[in-house]
């Protein structure tokens, strides 16, 4: 639980998956604490009110989430979309607007974290992505079904 007494900014990060909300508490660079599912009212609770939020949603945000903006209207709220990304990546294949912004974000912290080197960024969610980055360039990516996905179109797709 949050310490009363800390005097640095909570910031709330949100991101609305294919299949479910995961959420992560920040004060600077400390991860406070991080879940699946939101409830703002146990975050409220557990982690005090948020002075930022932070939304990013690779396909419709949630009611749940959409609601934060006036239910902690002192917050700066940010909703982060590829126009955001494509600030600081660049791209060196086409079509750049079939990337999803999880797909986006990957290859943004690929550039902050090596920005002159060689990166392959690998995310394991609902689906299966990766990604190329060198000299903060995306050089490209794939993608394809994740596990679960996966096996259910073996289970449903076969005899």
């Amino acid at each position: 639980h949050r310490d009363p007494a800390m005097a640095a900014m909570t910031e709330w990060v949100l991101d609305c998956g294919n299949t479910a909300v995961k959420w992560a508490v920040f004060s600077g660079d400390a991860c406070l604490g991080h879940g699946v599912g939101l409830d703002e009212n146990a975050l409220a609770d557990s982690w005090g009110m948020p002075d930022g939020i932070a939304v990013a949603a690779s396909g419709r945000v949630p009611e749940s989430v959409a609601s934060l903006k006036g239910r902690f209207p002192s917050a700066r709220y940010a909703h982060l979309d590829a126009a955001a990304f494509q600030s600081v990546v660049r791209i060196d294949y086409a079509p750049a607007f079939g990337l999803g912004l999880d797909r986006w974000a990957n290859v943004a912290s690929a550039v902050n974290w090596d920005p002159e080197g060689a990166v392959v960024v690998i995310d394991a969610g609902t689906c299966l992505t990766m990604e190329v980055v060198h000299a903060g360039t995306l050089q490209g990516g794939s993608i394809s079904p994740g596990f679960k996905m996966r096996l259910s179109s073996m289970s449903v797709g076969t005899a």
